[in-house]
């Protein structure tokens, strides 16, 4: 993912923290987002568990803090993890009936960017009112 972007495209760009499940790639919007580090500890919820997606096999994992409304939650995602903008333009939301049929929790938005699509998901929606997510605040089981 590329993160050049013109300074005139600056006020109309997303900025993104980008990751893979899988053969997909992930978009949360870096506002979200209060760090990334190195690798994640014991008990740290798989972004896989809380999108309920199949497990990663890439033992390459790195951490994300996502800020909370009360705490923050830590999570683990495959690496590398990148920050990249996309054009407010690249961004489609998803229909109301694709919406209310969607199996995929947290999905709020595609993108098109570099001929590959992104998932635009809301993961400090999701923490807050994931069952899972009571157990990992702050990365503690």
């Amino acid at each position: 993912m590329s993160s050049d972007v013109d300074q005139q495209q600056v006020g109309t760009a997303l900025a993104l923290v980008l990751f893979k499940v899988g053969q997909h790639c992930f978009g949360v919007e870096a506002a979200s987002v209060r760090g990334s580090g190195g690798v994640p500890g014991d008990g740290v919820l798989p972004v896989e568990s809380l999108l309920t997606l199949p497990g990663s096999t890439d033992d390459r994992r790195q951490s994300l803090t996502i800020k909370g409304d009360r705490q923050d939650y830590a999570i683990s995602v495959a690496a590398p993890v990148e920050l990249g903008t996309i054009p407010a333009e690249a961004i489609h939301p998803l229909p109301v009936a694709i919406t209310a049929r969607c199996r995929l929790p947290g999905l709020r938005a595609l993108a098109v960017a570099d001929h590959s699509l992104i998932l635009l998901v809301d993961l400090h929606r999701l923490l807050q009112t994931s069952p899972k997510a009571d157990l990992h605040q702050d990365g503690k089981p």
